[in-house]
């Protein structure tokens, strides 16, 4: 699926001080709706992050929203 353009927006004008929070919280609704994270590397590239560390920082917003899942399913009802 394709990334938000609004999530694209936004990664855009966000500026120093506030560029890795922000692209962490894109990465996380990307990730929680299976979109594509690398239109929002190109972004973050654009207010000069490295692709490195926007790499990183959405890597990091897909691991928390994959433990926030699993922690939650193992709080279902009938799991072990």
């Amino acid at each position: 699926m394709s990334t938000s353009d609004g999530l694209i927006r936004f990664v855009e004008q966000l500026r120093p001080g506030e560029r890795n929070k922000g692209l962490f919280w894109a990465g996380c609704r990307a990730a929680a709706d299976g979109l594509d994270t690398a239109p929002l590397v190109r972004a973050a590239e654009k207010t000069g992050l490295s692709r490195e560390e926007a790499e990183h920082t959405l890597a990091s917003a897909a691991e928390h929203i994959a433990k926030a899942r699993a922690e939650h399913e193992s709080l279902e009802p009938g799991s072990p």
